[in-house]
């Protein structure tokens, strides 16, 4: 069976024989082959909490960087972290981060914000402890605390509150009182 094919359908066990047989010369193995919508199987595997599956991938040689890409510009671009995160996999997320993943999601989507969006307050609370950025802001000006207060979500407001987070109107006074100083 394919390592695509096992990684589509989830089958972890196919996934680690495939790279064993690949290490030892047996089979062509690409990890970093691009599957479905521009992703690769670990973003396969972070997306779908697969953390045993990530794993061999990851010990394979897979890149916990890589970004993806889509000809379709509604589909999510990101790292495999910025999937874990959007989708609340808790385990898979810290295994990417141990293993090197950029916490700031390597310039492909923020893995933070997608956890602050779809409520993953125990991500966020990972993400946060690992150093990510709590007033980074989107292209539009909006900063993860404005996006826990737009989803209605205290528990991660406050999170981020006392992680020193500033909504974006509040990083804007701030910019414009150094301005003046």
């Amino acid at each position: 069976m394919d390592l695509t094919v096992a990684v589509r359908d989830g089958i972890a066990d196919q996934v680690k024989r495939n790279i064993r047989w690949g290490a030892e010369g047996n089979v062509e193995t690409d990890v970093e082959a691009l599957m479905w919508e521009g992703t690769t199987a670990l973003h396969r595997a972070a997306e779908q909490g697969w953390a045993d599956i990530a794993a061999y991938l990851i010990e394979g040689g897979a890149d916990c960087n890589t970004s993806s890409g889509h000809w379709l510009d509604s589909y999510p671009k990101g790292t495999p972290l910025y999937f874990a995160a959007a989708n609340g996999h808790l385990d898979v997320a810290k295994l990417l981060v141990d293993r090197g993943a950029d916490i700031e999601g390597a310039g492909y989507g923020e893995p933070l914000r997608a956890a602050v969006v779809n409520g993953h307050a125990d991500v966020v609370k990972l993400l946060v402890a690992c150093g990510a950025d709590v007033n980074t802001r989107s292209k539009v000006g909006n900063a993860p605390l404005d996006m826990a207060i737009e989803t209605d979500n205290k528990e991660i407001a406050d999170l981020l509150r006392q992680h020193g987070a500033k909504t974006g109107q509040e990083l804007d006074e701030l910019e414009r009182a150094k301005a003046t100083d």
